[in-house]
């Protein structure tokens, strides 16, 4: 039977050494105001108190109350202002970290398949880094927008989801193979799903979250 290939790659941690949304927002806040990054150091940061609590909410609540509040920082931010700002923060953070183990891993397949972005993270970040390595498609998470302008609330995370969408695609494209690379523990039922995987991992304890499923795993310090 003619197989044809999906290769699923996640972002954060996976093909970059950063938490992009986080690390956005941080960028953006550099070259803002001295308070804004004060507020936005307390909600991320592990010394700080609220962040401790939040964490701990969160938990409780099963919601990640840091990233939530943290998105707050987008609101008012015009479309085309977070676009431009994305491209400058992809060029002057973004492709200096780069994980070469899962660039060369993804050029094994480029001939072969369609490769495709899925993050959690939000859209003009992922958008720029789709383009600029010549992904086929991607998914994100999207942001509520009103009048040209983000309100810094999201109309759909992807995080712990990322299966639901990966399984239309695949539908739409009449794909029969897939192949997942990530670091998430959120995507575990993706990873599931898939006929073969590459977990990203940092240290052997790692490893231990994904007994009893067979992986790859790809060892990035």
């Amino acid at each position: 039977m003619y197989s044809k290939k999906l290769v699923v790659c996640d972002v954060c941690d996976t093909l970059y050494r950063s938490n992009t949304t986080f690390d956005f927002i941080r960028f953006i806040a550099n070259e803002g105001s001295i308070f804004r990054l004060f507020v936005f150091n307390l909600l991320t940061q592990k010394w700080s108190p609220i962040f401790l609590a939040l964490v701990i909410l969160g938990r409780l609540k099963g919601m990640d109350y840091n990233r939530k509040l943290a998105l707050k920082f987008f609101s008012g931010f015009g479309e085309q202002q977070l676009a431009i700002a994305s491209e400058k923060f992809y060029s002057d953070f973004l492709a200096l970290r780069k994980n070469e183990k899962i660039f060369d891993l993804l050029a094994r397949y480029r001939n072969s398949a369609k490769l495709i972005l899925a993050s959690s993270s939000i859209h003009p970040v992922v958008q720029v880094i789709a383009t600029e390595n010549d992904f086929d498609d991607f998914i994100a998470s999207t942001m509520e927008s009103k009048q040209g302008k983000y309100t810094g609330a999201l109309t759909q995370d992807l995080t712990g989801r990322k299966q639901s969408f990966i399984r239309e695609l695949m539908d739409r494209e009449g794909a029969n193979e897939l192949i997942v690379i990530t670091d998430n523990k959120s995507d575990k039922a993706l990873v599931k799903m898939s006929n073969e995987s590459f977990i990203v991992v940092k240290k052997e304890s790692d490893k231990n979250f994904w007994k009893g499923i067979d992986t790859n795993f790809i060892m990035i310090s």
